[in-house]
């Protein structure tokens, strides 16, 4: 299986699946990941292209079989072809998207949101409304809410780029941080941190909501005590092989935590898209749903 990437699905209950999802055979297919489970893995190179997201909303294969660029996961046509490609750096002020795309931001509702992550760091973003739990899911945010809703992408990408530049608040979270911040803060001193930014927020027209989300529940690591850590396996930039072998003990937007003995690693899932991933007999077919927006 050629790697692409963490995938979390939510489900009706609430809940949410989470497994790693990859190429096989010309078809996506994912790994189911579930604490308690063994792992024993070689991931090797070449890194190839992950592939492209399509006006249908769904990934397709690198149709030449290229190797990736070696700042991305894709190669240069594929970037090129890949409707998502433009929204990762919009700020709301021109659209340089594909016209399906430019349509699909503008006639779907869309959300602000503020997310704490670790021991207080609260950042901003935006995301459809019908996606918006899944993408806190997929940064791995322990808490998090709604702070308003929007007729258009543009239009929360613009608030989000004034809020990103006030003192208090990110844009960003490094996968570094999360990997060094594994627990949450208890639920209450996560409210007072972003309470704090109510005047903030409220110069900005915004209202903090009473509750956050407990998004924390989901990445199976409340079990870990305060100011743990994982240290994240290395990938040298040749892509030589790498083994990742032990218990899985969690999955934290797109790191997978795994105890091996008394220590704990992460591995940034990111960090080997495109590479293939050898030996495991839990890969199962995956029916792709459509994820036009984020």
């Amino acid at each position: 299986m050629n790697i692409i990437g963490i995938r979390w699905t939510a489900q009706d209950d609430t809940s949410f699946k989470v497994g790693m999802s990859g190429w096989q055979d010309g078809r996506t297919v994912t790994v189911p990941l579930a604490p308690g489970m063994h792992v024993s893995w070689r991931i090797s190179g070449p890194r190839l292209c992950v592939g492209y997201r399509g006006v249908d909303g769904t990934m397709h294969p690198c149709p030449e079989g290229r190797r990736a660029l070696l700042s991305s996961p894709q190669c240069g046509p594929c970037m090129a072809s890949d409707i998502s490609s433009p929204c990762a750096k919009c700020d709301g002020s021109r659209c340089s998207a594909q016209p399906a795309r430019r349509a699909s931001c503008i006639q779907r509702e869309h959300v602000l949101y503020v997310a704490v992550f670790g021991h207080g760091l609260v950042k901003v973003g935006v995301s459809s409304s019908r996606r918006v739990r899944t993408r806190w899911a997929e940064q791995g945010a322990d808490y998090a809410a709604v702070l308003a809703t929007y007729d258009s992408g543009m239009a929360a990408r613009r608030v989000e780029a004034r809020l990103g530049r006030s003192p208090g608040l990110s844009t960003r979270v490094t996968t570094k941080y999360k990997a060094s911040h594994l627990h949450p803060l208890p639920p209450d001193r996560a409210m007072q941190t972003v309470a704090a930014l109510r005047p903030l927020l409220r110069a900005h027209g915004l209202t903090l909501p009473d509750l956050l989300e407990d998004m924390s529940q989901h990445y199976g690591l409340r079990q870990l005590g305060p100011h743990v850590s994982c240290e994240l396996l290395r990938v040298d930039r040749d892509h030589r092989s790498i083994d990742v072998v032990g218990e899985v003990v969690g999955v934290k937007g797109p790191i997978l935590v795994i105890r091996r003995g008394a220590l704990l690693y992460g591995l940034s899932v990111p960090s080997v898209a495109g590479l293939h991933l050898i030996e495991d007999t839990r890969i199962i077919p995956e029916t792709q749903t459509q994820l036009t927006d984020f």
